[in-house]
């Protein structure tokens, strides 16, 4: 039932250390908190929208604070002397910020501010007074010229435009024309008040230092906290923690896309979808309605729907690699199967209908799209096939491995040896990684076998000089036969079926 929290109310309590404030309180008054030097957290909610003067001044425990996104003013020495707070994050609401407002804060190292001109907000005088030059000034992509000519800002020497660049360890890729976004990183304060975005996929996997792949597991506290025009998100299964406020004041957001198919398996922070609609439509894996519909936060929301993946085969033949289970057991004309083995020139593909999230895969059929149930599966699958869900670099050689790509290149369909310079895989594919020492000089060609193993056809690679070998020649059980056929039956020579009659 408090509204508000009065002057000097908590002056010189030099004991606190945090502070939790309810969602009533609109005002903080004068000196509430002056000189509260033990205190290190504190948390204001968004129904705050005025900070009185000197509020906390010499609260020198204090390392990060992130002003909501309904405060308008900031009074006169608001933050004085907080020698502790490295990095403030003020919203784009605030219209004015009084004298001294930040006097002394010699410790910051980050300012993120979300004005897209900075001349909407009035400054007062001495406001940064102490604050390093070197402090780094992130502001919003587009209006970097005008911060670098509106005092009190053209004074700092690095000014970052939020979405083009790498921030303290976070990745983005941002087109503000478009309002999409793919993160490779998502830290505490990462994308927090950045009106530019329209919707987000966070990948299962992404690429960050030397082309090392890591897993996204934690997204942070306030990450996306009053990205109002956020529409759509999308989270993997490999997120196991969710930080307070992450999604707090993300008002626009009509889809939210989930891969677990437990929802517990992840833990949430406490306001993490505060003023998030109920509304939005949450689209879940085959099979897991029932659980979210009993597993808080996702309970409250009113359409929860289980989503289908659409695949789509662009040649009769690809890989893939889906962040769910599919189940592949009724969909039609299209044919799955995993890298199971490998002997000179060639890979053994075995098919299968139940794929297990995460795991590469070779797809062959009608080009088109087809829609696969996702499903929970748990079956183990022999498979030399690496799947990813984004994009990654992919060398020649890792360790003692070498990498090949499915392509259609000079002497047919096949696994080709990843070019010596590398290159870059797309999102939901698959490569094939095989010992180094194989010392294939030839593209790897393919053989097929149904779910009891026995082969059905192999992809004949054919031969474009007079030094390459004549097409290999196997019996129905997928030996090869040397020699001539001597014996009648049914052999296959270069991916055809050939039928001996018996003399």
């Amino acid at each position: 039932s408090v509204i508000s929290i009065g002057s000097e109310a908590f002056r010189d309590c030099t004991g606190l250390t945090s502070v939790t404030i309810p969602n009533s309180v609109t005002t903080i008054g004068s000196s509430a908190f002056y000189g509260c030097s033990g205190l290190t957290s504190i948390t204001i909610p968004n129904s705050v929208t005025a900070i009185g003067n000197y509020a906390f001044w010499g609260c020198t425990g204090l390392t990060s604070i992130t002003i909501p996104n309904f405060v308008t003013s900031i009074g006169d020495s608001a933050f004085r002397g907080c020698t502790g707070l490295t990095s403030i994050n003020i919203p784009n609401s605030v219209t004015t910020i009084g004298n001294r407002a930040f006097l002394g804060c010699t410790g910051l190292t980050s300012i993120t501010l979300s004005w897209d001109d900075p001349t909407n907000c009035t400054y007062g005088s001495s406001m940064l007074d102490g604050v390093p030059t070197s402090a780094t000034l992130y502001v919003p992509a587009g209006p970097k010229a005008l911060y670098e000519n509106t005092e009190p800002w053209s004074s700092f020497e690095n000014i970052v435009e939020r979405g083009r660049t790498e921030i303290n360890g976070i990745y983005y890729n941002l087109d503000s024309t478009a309002k999409t976004a793919t993160v490779t990183y998502t830290g505490s304060y990462s994308w927090s008040g950045n009106n530019y975005l329209g919707d987000i996929t966070i990948p299962a996997t992404v690429v960050t230092y030397g082309g090392t792949t890591y897993s996204v597991t934690s997204i942070g506290s306030f990450a996306f906290y009053n990205c109002t025009s956020l529409t759509s998100i999308t989270i993997p299964n490999s997120v196991t923690s969710i930080g307070n406020w992450a999604f707090g004041g993300c008002t626009g957001l009509t889809s939210i896309t989930l891969s677990w198919d437990d929802p517990t398996n992840c833990t949430y922070g406490s306001s993490m979808l505060y003023d998030v609609p109920t509304s939005a439509t949450l689209y879940l894996p085959a099979g897991t309605k029932a659980l979210y519909e009993n597993t808080e936060p996702w309970s409250q929301f009113e359409n929860i729907e289980e989503k289908e993946s659409v695949i789509t085969l662009s040649n009769t033949m690809g890989t893939y690699c889906d962040a769910s289970g599919l189940d592949f057991s009724s969909v039609e004309g299209l044919e799955v199967y995993t890298a199971t083995g490998y002997a000179s020139g060639e890979v053994t593909l075995t098919r299968v209908n139940y794929v297990p999230a995460n795991t590469g895969i070779v797809l062959r059929g009608t080009a088109g799209e087809y829609e696969v149930p996702k499903q929970k599966v748990n079956a183990f699958l022999t498979n030399l096939l690496k799947g990813t869900t984004s994009p990654i670099t992919l060398n020649q050689t890792e360790g003692d491995m070498t990498n090949y790509i499915l392509a259609n290149g000079s002497k047919g369909i096949g696994f080709y040896k990843v070019a010596s310079g590398g290159g870059t895989l797309a999102a939901n594919k698959a490569y094939l990684q095989l010992p180094s020492n194989l010392s294939a000089t030839r593209p790897m060609m393919l053989r097929f076998e149904d779910e009891d193993g026995q082969t059905t056809d192999i992809q004949y690679l054919y031969t474009t000089s007079s030094s390459d070998p004549a097409p290999a020649t196997y019996d129905l059980q997928g030996r090869r036969v040397n020699g001539t056929m001597q014996q009648g039956g049914i052999y296959i020579v270069g991916g055809k079926k050939v039928i001996v009659k018996s003399h």
